[in-house]
């Protein structure tokens, strides 16, 4: 594979720059895409609702491996004080959730069945003022304990009204699954965006609050047993990798698209875009370096 001029045999060459090994990653991931899509003849098929996701899945999921093995404690996560003082808001459930008061009985059990079926729990600073928001953090981590954990340390921080790191936080989400089946099924595929933090940069030329916020993720994770990787983790495509855990990606204002999606789902309809302006792919690789730069370009 050759980028900005140079070739590469694997992810492990000396050669290649942690940049350049993220656009590699990406790249792999476009091939999937475009293996998915055209025939041996370069040929596009028909874009329908399963090859749309099927797309977003190459794109953010990867085997489940240890993430699930063990359950989290239903009444140290439903019942924690420092969780439910930032709302542990299920995300499937978020259209009947009660806002006016978290610590409500519906909503007690609104989190027992979005931990009993697999969800993300939303938590939401309430010393920040919300809708500024200009970047976010993804972070794949081995357990969902060690998720429980980082929630548990930031909200804790928030209702200390601390200002450190965790205070730039504005809201995040951690995903959670104690669904009995699918700890069983040898072959499920989670999301490698485990936890999602979302913050307003101040300072986007050095970024300054998102080098604060990684760095405590990292010293954070850093003090748990075990949940450091030794190798790079899965992160979702499109994503900056600035660790072996963590990328960065920038919000795209609500006025700067028609309806609200999510990261992954805008970079999704960009690369339908690019395959219905090419129907016809002559060269693979030029389809995959055509493909990302025009979603790249285009989301900036």
């Amino acid at each position: 594979m050759c980028i900005n001029g140079k070739k590469f045999r694997d992810l492990s060459s000396q050669t290649v720059s942690q940049n350049d090994a993220n656009i590699i990653e990406i790249f792999l991931m476009l091939g999937e895409v475009y293996d998915i899509v055209y025939d041996h003849h370069g040929r596009a098929g028909k874009l329908n609702e399963y090859i749309t996701t099927a797309i977003y899945h190459v794109l953010s999921t990867s085997p489940k491996k240890d993430y699930i093995n063990e359950p989290v404690n239903p009444k140290e996560f439903v019942l924690s004080p420092e969780l439910l003082y930032a709302g542990l808001i299920p995300q499937k459930k978020i259209n009947s959730f009660d806002f006016s008061n978290y610590w409500t009985l519906a909503n007690y059990f609104r989190r027992l069945d979005g931990l009993d079926e697999g969800d993300y729990f939303h938590l939401i600073n309430p010393n920040i003022d919300l809708g500024n928001e200009t970047d976010r953090i993804i972070v794949n981590i081995k357990t969902q304990q060690q998720a429980v954990k980082i929630a548990k340390h930031i909200t804790w921080s928030w209702t200390e009204k601390s200002v450190d790191w965790k205070s730039y936080v504005s809201t995040f989400k951690i995903l959670v699954n104690n669904n009995v089946e699918d700890r069983k099924n040898p072959n499920l595929y989670l999301k490698n965006d485990k936890m999602v933090i979302y913050f307003a940069e101040t300072d986007p030329d050095n970024k300054t609050i998102m080098n604060s916020i990684k760095c405590g993720v990292e010293v954070f994770l850093d003090n748990i047993p075990d949940a450091v990787p030794d190798n790079n983790l899965p992160l979702n495509g499109f994503y900056k990798r600035v660790g072996r855990q963590i990328g960065t990606g920038r919000e795209i204002g609500q006025k700067e698209q028609k309806e609200a999606k999510s990261f992954t789902d805008q970079r999704v309809e960009e690369i339908k875009a690019y395959i219905l302006n090419n129907q016809i792919a002559h060269d693979r690789s030029e389809w995959i370096e055509g493909v990302y730069f025009y979603v790249t370009n285009f989301i900036s």
